[in-house]
């Protein structure tokens, strides 16, 4: 498969996060359409800093994530899968609602260490989907997947959505928090995002369990957009 080419961005819009709490984590992990390994590389590097800096961030999409699950009232041993888990932020927030069957997949091995460490998760699962990969997981394995702040530049796209279907139960949810990136990447336009998620309800893959709703403070200062989506397939 040829290689995608990315586009440079422009400095001044490098300039525009310069106050944000996360500037240099953005610049270097959020806002550069690239290939997933490159933003792992990253994260190695970055591993040991995460949780303090998502906290000085207020970071909420972990606990936004988290409540919405729990709206859609599964049992609390369902098994769930939280893609892109990092170092088990979500993992953390689902098990203080009382949800004890939770895995953990992310293309970050340095990350998932870290979560391990908590012993947020039942498994650890260390794999990168999205661009034709899929996850070393049977079909309809899980009740639901979870994901918060997964859906950005350099990381994941809509054209990851069918592979996390496969592997959600007829009847399982799929539920997930985002920023707005859509200043950064032409492709992460609500409209052009919104497209993906559409198609797959056309064909009869899942359904909208309720109209993406916004929230404040998804980063300090940054709105955040919530999906729960019903698997049908």
């Amino acid at each position: 498969m040829p290689q995608t080419q990315f586009k440079e961005l422009p400095q001044v819009q490098i300039n525009e996060v310069a106050k944000d709490p996360l500037n240099e984590v953005i610049k270097n992990a959020s806002i550069q359409e690239r290939p997933c390994e490159e933003t792992m590389d990253y994260y190695k590097n970055w591993a040991s800093d995460y949780d303090k800096d998502t906290s000085d961030a207020q970071y909420k999409g972990p606990q936004i994530t988290a409540e919405a699950l729990e709206k859609l009232r599964l049992p609390k041993t369902a098994r769930i899968l939280d893609v892109a888990a990092g170092t088990g932020l979500v993992g953390e927030e689902l098990r203080k609602k009382g949800f004890t069957n939770v895995d953990g997949l992310d293309g970050s091995q340095a990350l998932l260490e870290i979560a391990q460490k908590k012993n947020v998760y039942r498994r650890y699962i260390t794999a990168l989907i999205g661009d034709d990969r899929k996850a070393p997981l049977d079909d309809n394995e899980y009740d639901a997947v979870v994901l918060s702040g997964a859906f950005s530049p350099g990381h994941l796209y809509t054209d990851c959505l069918p592979e996390l279907i496969r592997i959600v139960k007829p009847g399982g949810y799929i539920c997930w928090s985002m920023r707005d990136f859509s200043c950064y990447s032409e492709r992460f336009r609500e409209d052009k995002f919104n497209e993906g998620v559409e198609e797959l309800c056309r064909v009869g893959l899942w359904k909208k369990v309720h109209e993406p709703y916004t929230f404040q403070n998804f980063l300090v200062g940054k709105e955040g957009k919530v999906y729960s989506m019903l698997v049908t397939k």
